[in-house]
């Protein structure tokens, strides 16, 4: 698993030197890079305003349902207890650290949990989804100093947050990165997904920079062979 990441990490590199189509990175664009951790993680996202997201009325009790059936114990319906991804925004949100890394051709985020990586597109070329995945379609650029991401497409088999907070294929969810000091960021992201929410709602995250080399080797098979939870 380490060696994956070290040839990620070079294949970001080797693409980093190609021309690129989306303009010069900001002065500030590097100040990004590094690790960083949730400072406030959550079960279940909230709005900026503090309450609970605008589930239309079959969604709410879809997710009603999934949370009764948690609190019986029956996590089923959530695939990342056998270990499969994820994704986001969930892997933004839960309490693991990740590695930030931006060229002029992509942003990788690579995450300790199960080391997942997560590759956003800066070229300009406005990628669109062919199907769904678990992490999206993901086109990046900054406005300032402020890196913007907007994902498409992502996979409904994963879920907003761990308590299972659902969406439709139509989510678009754009994240606005800001590093509110040097070892501070925040992400604000925006939900759009009329199928599931009356209204686009948002919610934010406040990440601290870990004074780490590297990420912890953290494989989510080993934790279970340790009777630890998988995530």
């Amino acid at each position: 698993m380490k060696a994956n990441h070290r040839l990620f990490g070079l294949l970001l590199v080797v693409l980093g030197g190609a021309p690129c189509l989306g303009g010069a990175l900001p002065d500030s664009a590097h100040d990004f890079d590094g690790i960083w951790l949730i400072q406030n993680p959550s079960m279940a996202l909230r709005t900026v305003e503090g309450k609970e997201p605008p589930l239309l009325p079959e969604a709410r009790a879809g997710y009603g349902s999934q949370l009764k059936a948690r609190r019986q114990g029956d996590t089923s319906s959530d695939k990342t207890t056998w270990c499969a991804a994820a994704g986001v925004p969930r892997l933004q949100f839960e309490p693991y650290p990740f590695e930030i890394m931006v060229n002029p051709r992509q942003t990788a985020f690579m995450y300790e949990w199960n080391r997942w990586a997560r590759l956003v597109d800066m070229t300009g070329n406005d990628l669109q989804p062919l199907y769904a995945m678990n992490f999206g379609t993901a086109n990046g650029h900054f406005e300032g100093d402020v890196l913007v991401i907007i994902s498409k497409g992502i996979s409904t088999s994963v879920y907003l947050d761990r308590s299972g907070l659902p969406h439709s294929e139509d989510l678009v969810m754009t994240e606005r990165f800001r590093l509110v000091s040097r070892d501070v960021l925040e992400d604000r992201v925006r939900f759009e997904d009329p199928q599931v929410y009356s209204t686009a709602w948002e919610a934010v995250a406040t990440y601290r920079r870990q004074k780490l080399e590297r990420l912890p080797e953290d494989v989510c098979l080993d934790r279970i062979r340790q009777g630890r939870p998988a995530i």
